[in-house]
């Protein structure tokens, strides 16, 4: 997995507009990998690895427990239209074929809806990925129900169909052109069903406006998944002139499987890195990659700026290999002792 020379050199802008904090190695973006906070999204990024007890490791694979494209209609769908006051129905309009539309024509009064899913099988306490696209010509930043009715939600249900819990479905301000949103997480202990319910009884729609839906994806993780088979992570820029020219860290690798990683320098000017070299391995170029502890190439050991990438690989699925926040590995393992990691997924 390569990563492009544009996301590569992209972060460096973001970190002329705003402060960086001056904190540990790899361990620093481990803190920050799969959040969605604005600054986590500047700084770094990640691919099929997830954070958990403080390890890096490869994600498990997703699996597709429900699609709606709306190319063979509603009939998948229960649909509610208070007063019938809406058209709701299919065209060939959508972002990748037909689309549910729901619109107001000549007329006024309560618009109350709410389209719903067949029950979607979940793992009690699995991951779960639901991806939608949506366009609408007024805003819909705050959407409410009515009594447990037309809402806006993901509705979990256990084996006997009573409700466990809710996780709200943000949409917002007016969109003709289509958005993509994603809510995630994991579901909650007890779920064995969820519903996927688009709706709201206020604002209500007046005269000619609409809001659509398609391409909807539920994806599911079970615990028990099978592991990717390989991912990267990449830190935000680290500032940390003491560090030295010695790269090493902390991990466990099982047979067939393989942790690796690569980093980017620049020199400081005037409290921002200046120009990024590339990822590079032990020889100093992008061909290679450090397996092991080693020394840095004399031009990057003397720079105070550092990148990093992790690679994992593994040709045994129910294997992953982990970067850990322990302090065996030396200086990068020290560094990860001071850094508290998300549990995700």
């Amino acid at each position: 997995m390569a990563w492009s020379a544009a996301r590569r050199r992209g972060v460096a802008s973001g970190t002329r507009r705003l402060a960086v904090a001056r904190v540990g190695v790899v361990g620093a973006f481990l803190a920050v990998v799969g959040l969605t906070a604005a600054e986590a999204g500047l700084f770094c990024g990640g691919e099929r690895v997830v954070a958990v007890d403080g390890r890096l490791q490869l994600a498990r694979r997703w699996r597709l427990a429900f699609a709606g494209t709306f190319d063979t209609g509603l009939e998948a769908w229960r649909v509610s239209n208070f007063e019938n006051r809406l058209d709701i129905g299919t065209d060939p309009h959508g972002e990748r074929g037909a689309r549910v539309r729901i619109v107001i024509q000549g007329q006024r009064g309560n618009t109350a809806f709410e389209l719903t899913s067949p029950p979607v099988p979940v793992a009690s306490a699995g991951g779960f990925r639901l991806t939608f696209s949506w366009q609408a010509n007024r805003s819909l930043t705050q959407l409410s129900g009515h009594k447990g009715l037309y809402e806006s939600q993901l509705q979990w249900l256990d084996g006997q169909g009573a409700g466990v819990g809710v996780s709200p479905i943000v949409l917002g301000p007016a969109s003709p052109a289509w958005r993509r949103t994603e809510v995630s997480g994991t579901a909650p202990v007890g779920a064995a069903n969820a519903l996927v319910r688009f709706g709201c009884d206020e604002p209500n729609l007046e005269d000619q406006e609409w809001v659509a839906f398609d391409d909807l994806r539920f994806e599911v993780q079970s615990p028990q998944a099978l592991c990717e088979a390989s991912g990267e992570a990449l830190s935000r820029p680290l500032y940390d002139p003491g560090k030295g020219p010695v790269l090493s860290w902390d991990a466990d690798v099982p047979d067939g499987t393989r942790l690796t990683v690569r980093v980017a320098t620049a020199d400081d000017v005037q409290g921002v890195p200046g120009q990024w070299s590339d990822l590079v391995g032990p020889d100093g170029t992008t061909a290679t990659a450090f397996a092991a502890a080693g020394a840095l190439p004399a031009v990057h050991g003397a720079r105070p700026w550092r990148r990093y990438a992790v690679t994992l690989s593994s040709a045994d699925p129910a294997r992953t290999p982990a970067l850990c926040r322990g302090s065996r590995g030396g200086p990068l393992g020290a560094d990860l002792v001071r850094v508290r990691l998300p549990q995700l997924p």
